[in-house]
C-alpha cells in the first residue's frame, strides 16, 4: 500500500506500506514507514519507521524501528525475532546505544507531534533525494 518502490521482488508473507526504495528484495517481512536511500534486502525481519540515508544496503533481516528527538536525533531501535521485549527490556542490546525502557523514558517528556513531524521531515528528504537522483518510477 502506498509504495514507491524503484525494482525489485516482494516474496510471499510480506505486508509493505508507505515504502520508498530504489529496490526492494524480501521475503516474509513487514516494512511499514520504510525510506531508503539504498536497496531493502532481506527474509522475516521487521522494519517499523525506518529513515536510511546510506546507498548501502538497508538488512530487512532483523527488528529496527527507528525514533526521532529534538535536536535531530535519530535513535535506531534494534532487535531479533527472537528477542521477548518484555525480558529485555532494561537490557540495553549489543546493537543498540539505549535499552528499550531508556528510550521510553526520554520520549516522555517529548511533545509526540514534533517528534512525528521530525520523522516525516526525515522520510521527505531522503525520498526527495531518490526522486531527484531518478532512482524511483
Amino acid at each position: 500500500l502506498n509504495c514507491r518502490i524503484g525494482s525489485g521482488t516482494i516474496g510471499a508473507g510480506c505486508v509493505l506500506v508507505n515504502v520508498t526504495a530504489p529496490e526492494v528484495e524480501v521475503e516474509a517481512a513487514i516494512l511499514m514507514s520504510v525510506t531508503s536511500a539504498g536497496p531493502v534486502r532481506g527474509k522475516r525481519g521487521v522494519l517499523y519507521n525506518v529513515v536510511h540515508e546510506g546507498s548501502e544496503p538497508l538488512s530487512a533481516d532483523a527488528v529496527r524501528a527507528d525514533v526521532f528527538q529534538p535536536g535531530g536525533k535519530q535513535i535506531v531501535v534494534s532487535s531479533s525475532i527472537e528477542t521477548d521485549g518484555g525480558k529485555a527490556w532494561k537490557v540495553t542490546l549489543p546493537e543498540n546505544a539505549f535499552s528499550f525502557e531508556e528510550v521510553y523514558k526520554q520520549n516522555q517528556k517529548l511533545d509526540v507531534s514534533e517528534c512525528q513531524a521530525l520523522g516525516a521531515a526525515a522520510h521527505k528528504r531522503v525520498a526527495q533525494a531518490l526522486e531527484t537522483l531518478e532512482r524511483l518510477p
